[in-house]
């Protein structure tokens, strides 16, 4: 009798060591299920596709951009929206902003160019690095907002030119790396400095259509070269201080 009831012991302690490592497998398959559902599912929620430019043309166009997929660039079915990565302006593209456009991480390769259309807004939004990174040109003669903490960066080789003509504009708050250029190119009839001067590199000032006589007031601050290309019929000066006195790091041309 003691040998059957150790026996049948030995038994339930067999059955029970049993389901309860069918539990633990059983448990760990459930877990892993789940731990890949929902990874898969945030996944595909944060999912990013880098784009690029194929041909000059306006950022709404779908046929101005090809999109990464799978390692392989293929041609977009629509423009990048501000969900997606990284967006490069090639060298050799013009692309133009036609419509209210909101982005991050755009860059402006050397010798690309990115155009922002009159009475268009552009708003910059903070995501990773710098939100819009200019190698090449970028001209401007609309609006830019930039939202908190987004970080506008004109590179070494790089180039700002403001665009407006019968009326300043705004310059965008950016960082200005040494190399780098702002240049004035569009007034016309506009007879006032334009708004956001801020410290700058190389300062450029090239308006043919220029009719007016404008002033800066003072607020150039430069680490580099003061180039005067062309006030048209009209005039630059400095500031309105008879005597002004202006130290230039680098050169007059």
């Amino acid at each position: 009798m003691k040998n059957v009831r150790k026996n049948r012991m030995r038994l339930s302690l067999k059955q029970v060591s049993r389901a309860y490592a069918g539990l633990i497998v059983i448990l760990s398959i459930g877990l892993t299920v789940f731990f890949n559902i929902n990874h898969s599912k945030n996944s595909f929620g944060v999912a990013t596709i880098d784009f690029r430019s194929v041909a000059s043309g306006n950022w709404s166009s779908p046929s101005t951009w090809q999109k990464l997929s799978g390692g392989v660039w293929v041609a977009a079915t629509a423009a990048p929206i501000i969900s997606d990565n990284v967006i490069t302006i090639q060298s050799g593209h013009i692309v133009t902003i036609d419509v209210a456009t909101t982005s991050d991480q755009v860059v402006v390769a050397n010798g690309g160019t990115l155009v922002l259309n009159s009475g268009i807004t552009l708003t910059v939004a903070n995501g990773n690095g710098t939100d819009l990174d200019v190698f090449g040109i970028f001209r401007n003669a609309g609006t830019i907002t930039i939202n908190t903490s987004a970080i506008i960066k004109v590179e070494s080789t790089g180039k700002y030119q403001h665009n407006f003509t019968t009326v300043a504009g705004t310059i965008p708050a950016a960082t200005w790396s040494s190399g780098s250029t702002c240049e004035i190119i569009g007034y016309t009839s506009n007879a006032t400095g334009p708004s956001g001067m801020q410290a700058f590199s190389n300062f450029i000032w090239n308006c043919p259509g220029q009719t007016t006589a404008i002033n800066l007031l003072g607020t150039l601050n430069l680490t580099g070269d003061l180039s005067i290309v062309s006030t048209g019929l009209g005039s630059l000066a400095l500031s309105n201080v008879y005597f002004y006195n202006y130290t230039l790091v680098g050169n007059l041309n």
